[in-house]
């Protein structure tokens, strides 16, 4: 009895050590990768308020953050990375060679950091965006904004812009996808029709509109009168 107690309070022991070893294992590289961040997250944090960065701090991120991912995979980030590639790419000009290369890295990384944490309407709708410039209408960027719809359909900030993005890449949405989308147009009428009607305008797809639009009269009317005043 006492050879047993003895041997159940050592293998007890030993699985109290084995626990905190594995729990070591894991919290060192994410303590090291958060302390390598920190040099580099008042720059994240301006890009999070929409402040202007320079190119230099944009590099500096992107070097600060491919570090961190030497000791964790992440999906912020690669986001952040992804997210400072997209707008050097703008700031070269996209249609160049330096552009398109920092254009397909940051797809690249946006990708990566969404097969980790896919529940995140604004990277989908990033994505989608970055899709619509690299390849113009595409089936990759209505998917994209189709998952972005249905994470985020309330989400304000992006009423606006996804929907151009959406009117842009239409002839790729599927039967379904195009539903979402309708039913998106219909949502951000309610609240802010001037927004549907200018995203429209653009892309020249006030007729996807009128479709979305086309069982409820009174608000086809509304749409009317808003082309005539404008």
């Amino acid at each position: 009895m006492a050879a047993n107690s003895r041997f159940q309070t050592f293998l007890a022991g030993g699985l109290a050590i084995a626990v905190g070893i594995a729990i070591l294992t894991l919290s060192v590289p994410r303590t090291i990768a958060a302390f390598i961040g920190l040099p580099a997250d008042p720059i994240q944090g301006r890009l999070h308020r929409g402040e202007e960065v320079t190119s230099e701090q944009l590099n500096k991120l992107i070097e600060n953050r491919t570090a961190m991912l030497r000791w964790i995979e992440n999906r912020s980030v690669y986001t952040d990375i992804g997210v400072a590639q997209r707008l050097l790419a703008k700031e070269v000009g996209y249609e160049t060679t330096e552009g398109e290369a920092f254009l397909r890295l940051a797809e690249e990384n946006i990708v990566n950091g969404l097969q980790l944490g896919p529940a995140d309407a604004i990277t989908w709708n990033l994505l989608g965006f970055i899709r619509s410039i690299r390849h113009g209408p595409s089936e990759g960027a209505a998917k994209a904004l189709r998952t972005s719809i249905l994470l985020g359909r309330y989400d304000r900030r992006l009423w606006k812009d996804r929907l151009r993005y959406c009117f842009y890449n239409w002839r790729h949405f599927d039967e379904e996808g195009r539903d979402i989308v309708l039913a998106q147009v219909r949502l951000v009428w309610d609240h802010k029709a001037h927004q549907v009607l200018e995203a429209a305008r653009e892309q020249k797809s006030v007729w996807i509109v009128r479709l979305a639009l086309a069982k409820q009269p009174d608000d086809l009317n509304k749409l009317r009168e808003m082309m005539k005043k404008s």
